[in-house]
């Protein structure tokens, strides 16, 4: 779909303004994929960012899969679940790969056998907390109720950002899972 240096800006109404970055966007309309290729590959939604040299982006039915099939970083910002307390910052780092499903509301970050998924999560601005593993789980829940019925399909808006970086910080952290050996 385009080679050389990709930029790409999107402003939704009511939606942080989010951008793109790569040095190659390729689409597949058969399989409903679209990748981002660079050095990085990059993701942005107002102060949240995704970066690795492979972001794939696999449609589905009222959602999507995102995932990096290699190392990769990312901060991204998770809103309360009542909505009085500060937001959680998380920052991470993972060695081996990140899929997050949109329908389980799921993210899974995996390290290498000598290097873990490392981190940390801001709860204020005089409290945090350190993180390593193996392998992290993130299970996250939709921060406004939607009928499913009535939610736009992903192809329906797919360059835009509620396709692109939305649904991980429109969802409310619920529990997180750390393994390691």
């Amino acid at each position: 779909l385009a080679d050389g240096q990709v930029i790409g800006r999107y402003l939704v109404k009511g939606e942080a303004q989010s951008s793109l970055s790569a040095d190659k966007l390729i689409r597949n309309e058969k399989i409903q994929t679209t990748e981002l290729h660079g050095k990085p590959a990059e993701l942005n939604r107002g102060t949240d960012w995704l970066r690795s040299t492979v972001i794939r982006i696999t449609e589905r039915d009222r959602d999507y899969v995102l995932t990096t099939p290699g190392a990769g970083e990312m901060r991204i910002t998770f809103p309360t679940a009542d909505g009085t307390s500060p937001p959680a910052l998380l920052g991470l780092k993972w060695p081996g790969s990140l899929e997050f499903d949109g329908q389980t509301n799921t993210a899974v970050f995996t390290g290498l056998d000598n290097e873990r998924v490392t981190g940390a999560i801001v709860h204020s601005p005089t409290s945090s907390s350190q993180l390593a593993a193996d392998r992290l789980e993130l299970y996250l829940q939709n921060k406004e109720q939607t009928n499913p019925a009535n939610k736009k399909r992903p192809s329906e808006d797919m360059m835009s950002a509620k396709t692109f970086f939305k649904p991980m910080g429109n969802r409310t952290l619920q529990k997180m899972i750390l393994t390691g050996r």
